[in-house]
């Protein structure tokens, strides 16, 4: 059986800079050492991915209604 190691904050940086990437490669290091913790890194990469999908859906609809040409 493997222990259950506590990892550094420093993990939840990369999903912080890399958003869904660096969330997965974090998930996929620590799920096995500290399973919150990887959890947790998985969680904040997608809610980014969702708010930066939201950013994009609204200003590109704003855009579309204001036309700069």
């Amino acid at each position: 059986m493997s222990e259950r190691k506590e990892r550094s904050l420093f993990w939840y940086v990369l999903p912080l800079f890399f958003s869904m990437p660096g969330a997965l490669i974090a998930y996929f290091i620590l799920r096995k050492d500290d399973p919150s913790k990887a959890k947790n890194c998985l969680l904040i990469g997608v809610v980014l991915l969702a708010f930066y999908a939201a950013y994009y859906v609204v200003f590109e609809i704003m855009l579309r209604m204001y036309e700069f040409s």
